[in-house]
């Protein structure tokens, strides 16, 4: 009977031993099925404090998720369905990642999340808000006191203001000073080059001027209510209206980094090898350029996604001749596809059964980016 020593001595008996005793955290998914996340969140946009409820639309089997509400690379929740508060005004990032087959796959939707400055208070009339309130309490001597308050300290300031106000009988009486409430919406806030935004006056007050400024230059853009507006160039851009009253008071709400314009896709990708034998393994490396969050590869032509990576690597197990194709964007997608683009042969059909790393290549086959142009033939 073999005793322990001798068991220890088997050097397969030791490979066990330590396979069984060591842990490896990886990243699983329990299903065939490649996990691919994908979220939604309402409400969208609102006033500080905004209560947004996200839902998990991910694909696969999925049994843990990461939550990222404000891009900074903090999990702030694990649940699959959370909700989450926003305090502070400002436009935010979300992103969802969940198991892959051997890492975690993420989903980040840009500037998703829209958090406006809080409404001040109604005030005593229709329609009207305040913008500087305070108390003044005077005490008169006869029925009518004029009040005069000097230059306003406010951000954005104000101009001077006065009034009067009638008591009924001599005292003590609180008085308030009012503005216009300025607020605006825009739709949509992102996307691809040339984007035409709609804005939407959402201000308080007896208004009947408007003055939008749309790319933070310091000219006035438009004079109406209700605007349209075309951004031809990638980039953020900060919007600012400024609205007055009857009495020529002006307020200015600034919304800094409002819209982001995105560069359009143009998928493109070229291969480490474009030729050789069973099993022939290819890295492709993606090529593409403008923004682009997602990449959706078919190696073989057969219309299927076979990796959501950016650089992935994929082994040909039977000969043949290979179309690949990638889908690659953000909002919108753009495609490129080579046809017979990799081509595999059997080794027992001739040569020496390796890759042919040094010149197997088919000329023009993917050594440089962009390359990779065999004339299309017949299988």
């Amino acid at each position: 009977m073999s005793s322990i020593l001798d068991l220890i001595k088997n050097p397969l008996v030791i490979a066990v031993i330590i396979a069984a005793a060591i842990a490896i955290p990886v990243a699983i998914s329990d299903s065939d099925e490649p996990s691919q996340p994908d979220f939604t969140a309402d409400p969208r946009e609102g006033y500080a404090p905004l209560e947004v409820i996200f839902t998990d639309e991910s694909t696969g089997s999925i049994n843990s998720w990461r939550w990222d509400f404000d891009d900074d690379g903090t999990t702030d929740s694990t649940e699959q369905n959370p909700s989450y508060t926003y305090d502070n005004p400002g436009t935010y990032t979300v992103s969802l990642s969940v198991p892959g087959e051997v890492e975690w796959v993420k989903e980040t939707k840009t500037y998703y999340i829209s958090v406006l400055n809080p409404l001040g208070a109604s005030g005593p009339a229709e329609n009207v808000t305040p913008f500087w309130e305070t108390n003044l309490i005077q005490r008169a001597g006869g029925p009518t006191t004029n009040l005069t308050h000097g230059p306003v300290v406010a951000t954005p300031p104000i101009s001077n203001q006065s009034g009067n106000i009638t008591h009924p009988d001599p005292g003590t009486s609180d008085a308030q000073l009012w503005s216009p409430q300025t607020e605006f919406s825009a739709f949509p806030r992102y996307g691809n080059a040339p984007l035409e935004v709609v804005f939407n006056d959402q201000s308080i007050g007896s208004i009947n001027s408007w003055r939008w400024d749309f790319d933070d230059d310091g000219t006035m853009d438009s004079t109406e209510q209700n605007p349209s507006y075309s951004y031809n160039n990638p980039g953020t851009y900060t919007v600012s209206l400024s609205v007055s009253t009857d009495n020529m008071t002006w307020n200015r709400e600034t919304k800094v980094d409002y819209i982001a314009i995105l560069a359009p896709p143009q998928a493109d990708f070229y291969s480490s090898k474009t030729y050789g034998y069973i099993p022939h393994e290819v890295q492709f490396t993606d090529n593409s350029t403008g923004d682009i969050n997602y990449w959706n590869w078919d190696f073989d032509g057969d219309g299927t996604v076979d990796s959501w990576e950016q650089n992935p690597s994929y082994t040909y197990m039977e000969s043949g001749k290979y179309t690949v194709s990638l889908t690659a964007g953000e909002i919108t997608s753009s495609t490129e596809t080579k046809v017979y683009y990799i081509t595999v042969l059997d080794p027992r059909g001739g040569g020496d059964g390796e890759d042919s790393d040094d010149g197997g290549e088919e000329p023009g086959g993917g050594e440089e980016p962009g390359g990779g142009g065999e004339e299309p033939m017949e299988p």
